[in-house]
This record gives C-alpha cells, structure tokens and sequence, in this order.
C-alpha cells in the first residue's frame, strides 16, 4: 500500500510536499536569471559613460613627506573618461589646471564645479580592467604631462612621467573612494623650469639637491631615509627623476566635462615649454 502522510501534513502519495513542483519552477527560474545574465556579476560597471575627476590638496602628497608644499598647484588635475563594456574598460585620460583661485588669492583644489580640461594637456587612451570593481588599476609606463606653475609670471613645461599609477581612486557606485593613491616618477631635466625660486641659473642638478635639503629629514643618516634624485627607468638616460606617491585618494565625478582629444602636435603654440635664462 502507498505510504500517505498524516492527513493535513500536506504529503502526497510518495510522501512529497504538494508544493514541490511550485518549489522546483523557482528554482528554475532563478537558474534562468543567472544563465540569460541577470547575475550580479554581469550587471553593467557604472563607470561606463561617465568621467571623473582627481584634483589634489597638499596633504594628499606624502611621498616624500610634505612634497606637496612644492607640488600643490604645479600637478594638474586628471580626468577619466571611462568607456568599453564588460570588463575590458578604457579610461581617456587627460589633465586641467590643478588649483582655482578665490577673490583673496588663495588657491584651492579644483571641484567638480570649476574643473575644465587644458588645451595644453595631451590627452591619452589607456585600457583596464573592471574585473575586480569596484577596484581598479589604471597605469602607464611612460607619459607626457602638461606642468603650469600659476607663478608670477608663471612657468609651464611638457614633460616626461614614468610609472604613473592610479590604483582604486575610481567610486563604488557613487561613493567616491578614500583609500586610492597616485605614483609618479617625475624626470627633473624637465621639471626643473618650474622652480622658479631657484633662480635663472637653476639646473636638474640644483634642483635635485633643493629637493635633497628640504625633503630629507633631520637627523637622517642613511640611504633609506634621503630623498634624491636617481636613474629615470629605461630607455630614459637621465639621472634626475623622482618617484611620488599621493595617498587616500578619491575620484570626483565631473558631469559638466566633456573631454577632447588633444595631441601634443596639434596644441596652440601658447603651450610651449618656458625657457630658463
């Protein structure tokens, strides 16, 4: 005889609940979601479409320890227009002025608000990958930056940036990161026209051992503790570069930019490199 359940314990003739079949179409169904990619995993990375900006303060530099006191204003703003789909992204990356000023001439970080891409600044394409998000990397070996220092009367150069890297400053949805940080190795045969207080007579050389004094801290004693100047990565042959470091750092979208291509050729003859005396 077909064992029968208990009356109202809902079994059927084999001892299963009648609302197995119910249970099983949603199963099924879920099954259906994930295959058709409605999975989590296969959603759209939200950075696709939009650009972002990373303007930064002087605290913000702290490799060497309060570099920024030299930098704050002179390193430009980046953005990053993000395109691709699935997880193979690019980011066009491209700069503006770093800092704006307010009516008592104090200069501030730019804001979403004020940002505006330089036409100074060549632009570049550099893909990445969105397959951890809401992590990323974005990084180059080598690229030309476009360098304003808004002295008095200011200084300008196009110059050499080895390892520059941009990890996790892009946001979890729009929750903008704080733990991101920004390398760059700066080439200093060419940096060094921004330093004006140096003097017309300044030099790689010069500007390296300003860097050296101010930068290292008292009391140091070793190597490991010294700030200078050393080889650049190849296939550079200058012996004057600087590696930097910018840390909790966070990406700001800028909906009101609309990036163009600039090509170092192709920019006005205004962008020309300043000239030491």
């Amino acid at each position: 005889m077909p064992r029968v359940g208990p009356a109202g314990s809902g079994l059927g003739p084999l001892g299963m609940a009648k609302n197995f079949s119910v249970r099983w179409v949603l199963v099924l169904a879920a099954f259906s979601s994930v295959a058709c990619g409605e999975h989590e995993d296969d959603k759209p990375i939200p950075w696709i479409g939009r650009t972002y900006m990373l303007s930064l303060d002087k605290p913000d530099f702290v490799v060497p320890n309060h570099v920024g006191d030299d930098l704050f204003g002179v390193a430009p703003t980046f953005f990053f227009e993000i395109g691709g789909s699935g997880k193979a992204l690019t980011a066009t990356l491209a700069t503006g002025p770093g800092t704006t000023t307010d009516a008592e001439m104090n200069r501030h970080p730019r804001t979403p608000e004020d940002a505006v891409q330089d036409a100074c600044g060549p632009s570049v394409v550099v893909p990445f990958s969105g397959a951890d998000y809401p992590r990323s990397t974005i990084a180059l070996d080598d690229v030309r930056l476009f360098f304003l220092n808004p002295a008095n009367p200011p200084l300008q150069v196009t110059a050499d940036v080895y390892g520059l890297k941009f990890t996790d400053v892009l946001p979890n949805g729009d929750t903008p990161s704080t733990s991101g940080t920004l390398d760059a190795t700066m080439d200093f045969d060419q940096i060094y026209v921004l330093l004006g207080l140096l003097g017309p007579g300044r030099t790689p050389d010069s500007a390296c051992t300003t860097f050296h004094d101010h930068y290292t801290r008292s009391g140091c004693m070793d190597a490991s503790c010294m700030v200078g100047c050393g080889a650049c990565p190849a296939p550079s042959t200058s012996s004057h570069c600087l590696s930097i470091q910018g840390q909790d750092l966070g990406a700001l979208e800028a909906p009101s930019v609309t990036l163009t291509d600039v090509t170092e050729a192709g920019r006005p003859a205004s962008c020309a490199d300043s000239q030491v005396e």
